[in-house]
């Protein structure tokens, strides 16, 4: 311990009994010279401690709601990404539809599936796509996500031979598309909700 580190510590003992003889002093003096304090020191502890969570509080709601990209505007983004790779794009039929759209390239037929979701993607939620792949009589399933598949996801995936697309392609795709002289705003608009964790 350095000699500076020493003095400060040696004189704790004395700051610490002339505080304690203060508060016996004022207690002898009045009961409320004691309570008064006391109640200040406590409300402004607590006052404190209120003020940080809210702050916390806003700050992750700020943050949510910058990096929540709602699923409308996830498939408008793919769907002008796909018709740069010279995709025809079109939406599925029926009420809840079965697939986001389809994909049409020299007689290629191709159901897409977009999770939006804040967490990893499961096996579980990749299982009800195979059906509706046959239902729609698609070559190819896309199945993409603005977030990342679990391990079990990938295996489910390659057993059914899915198309899957995590975050990180997604962002490839918009970097190449970043490279073209003309750029479209929609893209950068989008791209900034897009979140990663």
């Amino acid at each position: 311990m350095k000699k500076t580190d020493k003095k400060k510590w040696s004189y704790s003992p004395i700051l610490l009994f002339l505080t304690t003889y203060l508060v016996v002093q004022l207690y002898h003096v009045h009961f409320l010279l004691i309570c008064i304090p006391f109640f200040l020191a406590s409300l402004f502890v607590i006052i404190s401690f209120f003020q940080k969570q809210l702050r916390l509080h806003i700050t992750k709601e700020k943050h949510e709601a910058k990096n929540t990209l709602k699923k409308e505007d996830f498939k408008q983004l793919l769907a002008f990404l796909f018709k740069k790779q010279g995709y025809s794009v079109s939406n599925v039929k029926g009420q809840p539809p079965i697939a986001d759209f389809i994909l049409r390239k020299k007689g290629l037929k191709a159901a897409v599936h977009l999770i939006n979701s804040e967490e990893l993607i499961s096996a579980s939620q990749l299982k009800q796509i195979q059906e509706n792949s046959i239902a729609l009589n698609a070559h190819q399933s896309f199945i993409i996500t603005n977030h990342y598949f679990s391990h079990e996801a990938k295996k489910e995936a390659r057993a059914n031979k899915f198309i899957l697309m995590d975050y990180d392609t997604v962002e490839a795709m918009l970097s190449s598309i970043e490279t073209e002289k003309r750029k479209h705003r929609f893209i950068f608009r989008v791209r900034s909700l897009l979140t990663k964790y």
